[in-house]
């Protein structure tokens, strides 16, 4: 459970979140339906708020069922053990909540700011930034999102070198940052669409 774990909070779950959230504003552009629907009596922020909101929620809803029965599979042949992990589970729900909150507002700036490739541009940075930064030791680590909301599981294991050492992380610190980041990026995308002036490339 843990490896599966490991993969939704690294891979999986930036990977859903950046093919249902990443094209949040693009497609509008590039369908040149932006034009129609900035003509409505509706406030500009209202398009890349509402389609974070309903993407958080059922592929928040839909990725935290699977965690949930990805667990059942991994623990079955424990037999009784199956409720031995029980906090690991109940804590793995609360960092992919998170996370899904992190990387939906994160595809939704991606998809404000850039109307082309915005999925393939969202998916350099997350390898990048939030996978690739895991990797290297000492303190650039706390600049992955996938390090914090690994921490908040436990699965953050520190390492100390003769050279550097990875900070010392755990849920009370990595949630909220987790989430003031996530707010930082969903903020920008609301800014960005509110204030730019989008053409189609067609």
């Amino acid at each position: 459970f843990e490896t599966i774990l490991e993969l939704y909070l690294r891979y999986l779950t930036p990977l859903v979140l950046a093919l249902f959230s990443a094209q949040s504003v693009a497609e509008e552009v590039q369908g040149r339906t932006i034009t129609y629907l900035w003509s409505r009596p509706i406030a500009r922020w209202a398009l890349p708020l509402g389609k974070y909101l309903a993407t958080v929620a059922i592929t928040g809803s839909l990725l935290l069922l699977s965690l949930v029965a990805c667990y059942l599979v991994a623990m079955i042949p424990a037999g009784s053990g199956v409720f031995s992990e029980l906090p690991m589970l109940s804590l793995g729900l609360v960092s992919l909540a998170a996370g899904t909150l992190y990387f939906a507002a994160l595809a939704s700036a991606f998809g404000a700011l850039v109307t082309s490739f915005p999925f393939a541009l969202m998916l350099i940075y997350v390898l990048a930034i939030d996978v690739g930064m895991s990797f290297i030791p000492g303190i650039l680590k706390v600049a992955s999102m996938t390090v914090h909301l690994r921490a908040i599981v436990g699965l953050y294991k520190p390492q100390t070198s003769f050279f550097s050492s990875d900070p010392q992380l755990n849920a009370t610190i990595s949630l909220p940052v987790v989430l003031i980041v996530a707010m930082v990026w969903l903020v920008l995308a609301v800014v960005i669409a509110t204030n730019s002036e989008y053409r189609s490339t067609r």
